[in-house]
């Protein structure tokens, strides 16, 4: 069918609003028309006959301007005093702390090395509690103190002393010191100035672990507690006609705003219009339009009281951010905002300063949409990245979680929505697939063959054989980019050598134990044991490519009956255990592996250096075999490979090379190396990482040397030292990755087919055939139903 296309001209506005129509049109490998304006892809008949748009824009976008601060660390917390700010800095080299007051106006900044407190000998120990601006522009500390003392028979004495605050000017001369008189019983948390020249605390009993805002006078003497429905306070801000605004949790844990009645010191809850369902923090405005800000995981939101409106001011994703990588927040008297942010694995911070983007920059802009639902922090880490280092091409987001509510109740509304409308043709140009029937979504057309492409990329440089764990049939429609690994293991002398067991293979093995050895832990019940035999590896029971299922075999028959022999609940009462009995517990169960008594230990392997740990935690030196989960019939090493996150791209893009450049830029060693809790796709990553992970880990001691950490693991009251992770453990777990061929395959619908079968049979309403007969039945109308 001849398609017809339209040329769409976008408008950027002044709020910079780039609408594209993506998705829906056939379009030159070379990114469509050449006389395109640059802010829409070529639109015409989607892959289901009709012509449909996905709408993205860069609504909200700032540009960023990285804030250098000369001999600071890495940036930390800060606070804002006045119109300047006071900075916590960590130096990575020499491991000290640091502080530096930074002078926005101006851009210069001043340091201060200096061991507070100055009022505590130094033979006491001291312990920030908050840290908080006063309303005249001084900086206030508080700290709780201690002394440790030993006698001459080497017994150590505990004196708690109580409470010190100390206040500061901005040269950070000490002004004034009190010790204050509070319960032992409390502890404090953050500190906000109220508008009289009080201020509210967040306290915290030490006893219950329920918090309460105190409300503490000029000298820090409590006077009151102040009132309402509240679990939890965000923050409380001065507003600009005097009075105090709350964010908060209510009791039900919603995330609500309230204005304080100072007469009655009582929270009033405010409906506000807009407002996320979820802020990590609130900060003041300095803009005349919004009372006070709240920012989430996507974006900044303004929010009016006197409207009872909130309204998106940044987004993350368009201003170049994660928004779960955000620290401090807060808002220059000029408007702009100033904000740290951490590294993906938070091991390094920085500080930027964020005004509002120069139209110009996005004129000639052609847009790549991305659709998702609550997107992966390593794949917005990418579109990051592709953003800042391309000046044709940018992707925007549509993030379907958003549409969510603030209850959250129309979750599976949501999802079917994002499902719907790419049936219907509203698809964008790359799709996270992670929320989404894929299986389904692939036999309808909707994904492009990603095999050509992937079949160039070059076996010695990638892990290809996990690549190809996502195929359908003889079809790649998706890509993962990081990993981790999911199987079994188990001491080699009981369960033997051999990688992967059929599903009779390995009910020989643990219905034929030793007398005194368990299959698996001392929790296990009947459905937590066909969780770990059938539904970690459906792969065993479901041909996806085919439609296809044989749970009503033999083999499912007998796994069932094993199954059926564990309790339908564990018996250990957790909350009624003595100390003595805790501990003794925990000896047996740090030891059950060691001493024979349990044969199988399932493990989620996302980190070398940590399944090392565990590996000498639970097995010691002893030889350990991966048998990985139970297999159909040349199923391979019983390994499941999971990726945090799969990618397709639409079968109609007008950007398809595009399209694969950003995947392309996710395959870089950069990219791969930046990884954090998962395995690099690339060889040479993975190799740097092992490398780094078989070094000893260090600390500083007291004379300022590097000193060696012993590798160490506890059992019990025992303490054991290892060698540090040799590379053999690296080749064995390494080679187990690339001879694993299975990927790993959800199907929530399924597994609830399976669990309220199985169920009947564990309950006595039914025969283990019957359950299995009807497991077959359903599931075999259901995968026919998504082909």
């Amino acid at each position: 069918m001849k398609k017809n296309l339209r040329k769409i001209t976008a408008v950027l506005t002044a709020a910079m609003v780039l609408t594209v129509l993506t998705g829906c049109s056939k379009g030159s490998q070379d990114g469509g028309d050449t006389n395109n304006s640059g802010n829409t892809s070529n639109s015409g008949n989607s892959s289901g006959g009709k012509g449909s748009t996905l709408q993205v824009s860069l609504d909200h976008s700032y540009s960023s301007e990285k804030v250098t601060i000369d001999g600071i660390g890495e940036a930390g917390d800060f606070h804002k005093i006045g119109d300047n700010f006071l900075i916590a800095s960590y130096d990575s080299t020499t491991h000290e702390e640091e502080l530096f007051l930074y002078y926005p106006a101006d851009g210069t900044s001043k340091p201060f090395k200096f061991n507070y407190p100055q009022t505590i000998p130094q033979n006491e120990e001291a312990w920030n509690m908050s840290g908080f601006p006063t309303a005249d522009n001084n900086f206030c500390v508080i700290y709780s103190h201690s002394r440790n003392s030993q006698d001459e028979n080497g017994d150590y004495t505990y004196e708690n002393l109580g409470y010190v605050m100390e206040t500061y000017d901005m040269e950070m001369n000490l002004l004034e010191t009190k010790e204050l008189d509070i319960s032992d019983d409390m502890n404090f948390g953050n500190v906000y100035p109220a508008p009289d020249g009080n201020y509210y605390v967040t306290i915290w009993d030490n006893n219950t672990g329920a918090q309460t805002v105190g409300i503490f006078d000029k000298d820090f003497q409590q006077v009151g507690t102040l009132g309402g429905s509240m679990n939890y306070l965000q923050g409380i801000y001065t507003l600009a006609d005097g009075s105090a605004c709350a964010c908060y949790q209510d009791d039900s844990w919603n995330m609500v705003m309230g204005k304080i009645d100072p007469a009655t010191n009582e929270i009033t809850p405010i409906e506000i219009e807009g407002m996320p369902a979820w802020f990590n923090q609130c900060f003041a405005s300095t803009d005349s339009n919004y009372d006070i800000y709240v920012s989430d995981s996507t974006s900044i939101y303004g929010v009016s009281l006197a409207n009872g409106k909130a309204e998106e001011v940044v987004n993350w994703i368009n201003s170049d951010f994660i928004g779960n990588y955000i620290g401090n927040v807060c808002q220059l008297s000029d408007g702009k905002f100033m904000i740290s942010s951490n590294n993906a694995d938070y091991t390094h911070s920085d500080m930027w300063k964020l005004s509002p983007r120069d139209p110009s920059e996005l004129e000639n802009v052609k847009l790549l949409s991305l659709s998702t639902f609550y997107p992966d922090d390593n794949v917005l880490q990418a579109v990051n990245v592709f953003n800042r280092s391309n000046d044709e091409y940018r992707i925007a987001i549509y993030d379907y979680s958003k549409l969510l509510d603030n209850t959250g109740e129309n979750y599976e509304e949501i999802l079917k929505k994002f499902k719907d409308d790419m049936t219907s043709g509203i698809v964008a140009d790359i799709i996270c697939t992670d929320s989404v029937p894929y299986e389904s979504l692939a036999s309808k057309g909707i994904f492009a063959d990603l095999t050509d492409r992937v079949n160039a990329l070059d076996t010695n440089k990638y892990f290809t054989n996990a690549i190809n764990t996502l195929k359908y049939g003889d079809k790649l429609y998706r890509m993962g980019f990081s990993f981790q690994l999911m199987t079994v293991e188990g001491k080699t002398e009981l369960v033997g050598d051999k990688q992967g067991k059929t599903v009779s293979e390995y009910l020989d093995m643990i219905q034929n134990l030793p007398e005194g050895v368990n299959a698996f832990t001392s929790d296990m019940t009947k459905m937590y044991a066909l969780n770990q035999l059938a539904a970690s590896n459906l792969n065993a029971f479901v041909d996806v490519t085919n439609h296809t299922c044989t749970f009503n075999s033999p083999e499912f028959v007998r796994l069932l009956e094993f199954c059926n022999t564990y309790p339908d609940e564990t018996n250990q009462n957790m909350d009624d255990r003595s100390e003595e009995e805790w501990e003794k517990y925990w000896a047996e169960e740090s030891y059950q592996y060691i001493n024979n008594k349990t044969l199988l230990r399932s493990v989620y392997i996302s980190d070398l250096r940590d399944a090392y740990q565990e590996r000498m935690q639970y097995f010691g030196d002893a030889p350990v075999t991966y048998i990985g989960f139970p297999t159909s019939e040349n199923g391979g090493n019983g390994g499941v490979l999971t990726f945090n996150s799969t990618l397709a791209i639409s079968a109609n893009t007008a950007y398809p090379d595009q399209c694969w450049q950003f995947f392309e830029s996710m395959l870089t060693e950069d990219y791969q190396e930046s990884l954090s809790w998962s395995f690099p796709l690339s060889r040479e990553a993975f190799d740097k990482k092992a490398t780094e992970e078989m070094k000893p880990q260090t600390y500083k001691d007291e004379n300022g040397e590097i000193v060696d950490v012993p590798f160490t693991v506890y059992r019990g009251s025992e303490e054991v030292k290892y060698p540090d992770m040799p590379q053999s453990f690296v080749d064995e777990l390494k080679a187990y990755i690339e001879n694993t061929t299975t990927g790993n395959y959800y199907d929530e619908t399924i597994l609830n087919i399976g669990e309220e079968e199985a169920g009947m049979y564990f309950s006595g309403d039914q025969t283990a055939q019957a359950a299995a007969d009807m497991i077959q039945s359903r599931v075999s109308i259901y995968l026919s139903e998504q082909s």
